[in-house]
């Protein structure tokens, strides 16, 4: 399939269109040389025509064969006819034995096409010329056209034997310039899928020959810098808030703790004190998730790549959250295939399926069911959460993934918005497709481990 983008490029479409152009100019600059030649030999020939039907006519005294003779005296190649007639039309000389028909007004040279006699391929295209003696006779003077028609075929026939080696010379020049376009386009999309992967100081190749190419890199490179520039400074902004929070947060818990620990006033205050605690444990929840998601976003992680068997992975996590299944009556059917590694963050995908898991036993109604998969797929291995909760809303997908988005179905339970933020971006950091099954009832995620 590759072989044939060769073909779609516009630098090929162009070397055709080139191509079709300078057939349709060679082939113009022959028909102008052919009208040409034709023009001069049959002026030439026009000229040739009418000084022997002057001589003859300056000299009427001469014999019967006298007008004849000379106009044949150069004729090796027997291509001129005449004949001599009386007034009566009767032959007198020649090699013609007929007044031709057609013949064009006397004095005047003109085109007699004569059918073709046995043995000869097409109809005979002669510049004849009729001229009245003084004596009362007629004279016509022929040549035949045989050298123009002779040019016209080797014309044509020039042609017919450039026109394959040209087109075949523009093909091979149309696959060379599409190579050249199609390494240089294929660099653009593998260095605008690092960049789409959060590789933001990825930049476009400039080759330095400043060509179309170069000058587009230049525009787009800037436009990546200033981009970078604005994404650091609203990444950095956040970061910062999140890390100057944290510490302050982190001590006004463990004032909390410690004032719980030694209040006496009674269990108000106590109950007082644990709600606050619980309120900054959900912020800092929220604090810690918003820098996970950034690191992984900056592509960190990705130094830490190894081979990883997913299968532990999903039964580790599904090891993990049974015994908070269970405390809801929800049951865990795991179902795990022989699936082939894949290069990855083991840590990272580990807290993927955790997070799906935590989403799947935080909706599933009590003595629910939530199913754990992973199989082989056409494309990679496929991780598959499923539960009998309310599920989530066809349109609603790509809103779940934003950050701090809550449908109107979660807005009553614990959460912060940012599990299915982590787990896109954990997706997006191996490569990996985040996918909603809706056709059955419930909620049906699947992480799609692409293989690249």
């Amino acid at each position: 399939m590759r072989q044939l983008e060769f073909f779609r490029t516009t630098s090929f479409r162009w070397a055709v269109a080139f191509a079709t152009v300078f057939a349709v100019g060679m082939g113009l600059l022959s028909g102008i040389i052919y009208w040409q030649t034709a023009r001069f030999i049959t002026r030439r020939v026009d000229t040739e025509l009418r000084v022997y039907a002057q001589l003859a006519t300056r000299e009427p005294r001469l014999e019967a064969n006298d007008p004849l003779q000379r106009f044949f005296e150069s004729d090796p190649e027997q291509v001129k006819i005449a004949g001599l007639f009386d007034a009566a039309g009767h032959p007198l000389a020649g090699n013609i034995r007929q007044i031709p028909s057609g013949l064009p007004p006397l004095g005047v040279a003109g085109e007699l096409k004569v059918p073709p006699a046995s043995g000869t391929p097409r109809i005979q295209s002669l510049r004849v010329l009729a001229q009245r003696l003084p004596d009362g006779r007629l004279l016509v003077l022929g040549r035949s056209m045989s050298v123009v028609q002779a040019i016209d075929e080797i014309v044509r026939a020039g042609l017919l034997l450039s026109l394959i080696p040209m087109l075949l010379l523009a093909l091979l020049g149309g696959i060379l310039l599409s190579r050249g376009a199609l390494r240089r386009i294929a660099e653009v999309h593998g260095t605008s899928r690092q960049i789409m992967a959060g590789q933001l100081n990825k930049r476009l190749t400039v080759s330095g020959g400043n060509d179309d190419f170069d000058k587009l890199a230049r525009i787009v490179n800037e436009m990546l810098d200033e981009i970078e520039r604005l994404m650091l400074q609203a990444k950095g902004a956040g970061e910062d808030i999140a890390h100057d929070l944290r510490t302050p947060l982190t001590r006004l818990r463990g004032r909390l703790e410690r004032a719980m620990s030694a209040c006496s006033s009674g269990p108000d205050v106590a109950a007082t004190l644990g709600a606050a605690i619980e309120d900054i444990d959900q912020i800092l929840g929220t604090i810690t998730a918003i820098l996970r998601i950034a690191e992984v976003d900056h592509g960190q992680r990705r130094a830490a790549f190894r081979e990883v068997d997913l299968a532990d992975v999903v039964r580790e996590a599904a090891d993990l959250y049974e015994p908070i299944a269970e405390e809801k009556g929800i049951v865990i059917d795991l179902r795990i295939n022989k699936v082939n590694a894949l290069r990855g963050d083991g840590d990272l995908l580990f807290e993927a399926v955790a997070n799906l898991l935590d989403n799947a036993i935080k909706f599933t109604p009590r003595s629910g069911h939530v199913e754990v998969s992973i199989h082989e797929g056409e494309q990679g291995a496929v991780v598959r959460v499923k539960d009998s909760g309310p599920g989530i809303p066809k349109g609603d997908f790509a809103n779940v993934l934003r950050r701090f988005y809550r449908g109107d179905r979660s807005r009553q339970t614990p959460g912060t918005g940012l599990g299915l933020s982590l787990v896109a971006s954990i997706a997006r950091l191996h490569g990996f497709g985040l996918a909603l099954d809706d056709r059955e009832a419930g909620c049906c995620i699947e992480i799609e481990c692409w293989q690249h």
